[in-house]
């Protein structure tokens, strides 16, 4: 696989086959300096932890901290519970290194970052979730939950035939397990919050209702629908979309603002 980069930061590879992306100047994981964990999207059934060279690039730098982007286990063979206990394992490791360490990732790493925001609670700084999967569902037993029938032909990205596999492949049994869907899971005492999605993307109404459960604990949490856009607006930063730009900019400053607190 062939991976894009600006050259502006120290990209290196882990024994595990995660990555990490290390801009100028900042003060090294080593040394206990700050570590935003990236997970990769694909729903948890694929990706990889370099898909998005560029965009890691720029995020690194804009948040001025690490990247590490992580290689986590993908559904069926590693449920979302195992590769959330990979990535909680991390965490753990990092921060009795000195490191402040948020977490963040898009779609199904949204997903795993919120999972994982909601078992390591109390040694993140910051969790931020771009378009995550909320409710590992397809239906529309929430009430909330109309995005998937409002947006189904308005995102190009992420359409619901390609939920469906998502929805098998990680192999949940019930929408509402908390093991999978962070909408039914334990908010009290989460790290702050930033979940954006696209005003026109499937999992739009993921990320309202799961930022309304959240308030409702006491988070401090930021949710941002981002007008005209569809799913993962974020990817598109290599592009130069001004929409991209944007997106990233917020990701980067929520996150700085909680690494550098």
């Amino acid at each position: 696989v062939e991976h894009k980069f600006l050259g502006n930061c120290e990209v290196t590879r882990a024994d595990d086959g995660s990555w990490w992306v290390v801009p100028p100047g900042v003060r090294r994981p080593e040394d206990g300096g700050p570590v935003v964990i990236y997970l990769h999207g694909g729903g948890l059934i694929g990706g990889v932890a370099l898909g998005g060279g560029i965009y890691l690039e720029l995020l690194a730098t804009a948040a001025n901290s690490s990247i590490f982007s992580f290689e986590y286990g993908l559904a069926p063979a590693t449920t979302p519970t195992a590769a959330a206990q990979q990535v909680a394992d991390t965490v753990v490791t990092l921060v009795s290194r000195g490191s402040r360490v948020a977490v963040a990732g898009d779609s199904g790493g949204g997903q795993l970052a919120l999972l994982v925001a909601q078992r390591v609670k109390g040694q993140i700084a910051a969790v931020a979730a771009m378009s995550p999967i909320t409710v590992v569902t397809v239906g529309n037993e929430e009430p909330g939950l109309v995005s998937h029938k409002e947006c189904e032909h308005t995102d190009v990205v992420l359409n619901m035939d390609q939920m469906r596999e998502i929805v098998r492949l990680q192999g949940c049994g019930t929408a509402e397990d908390p093991a999978c869907s962070p909408f039914y899971g334990s908010w009290t005492d989460v790290a702050p919050l930033l979940i954006t999605a696209g005003s026109r993307e499937i999992l739009r109404d993921h990320a309202t209702m799961a930022g309304d459960r959240a308030r409702n604990a006491g988070v401090d949490v930021v949710v941002r629908i981002l007008p005209g856009v569809g799913h993962c607006v974020g990817s598109l930063v290599a592009l130069g979309a001004p929409e991209a730009v944007l997106a990233v900019d917020e990701v980067a400053t929520f996150l700085r603002s909680h690494l550098m607190a």
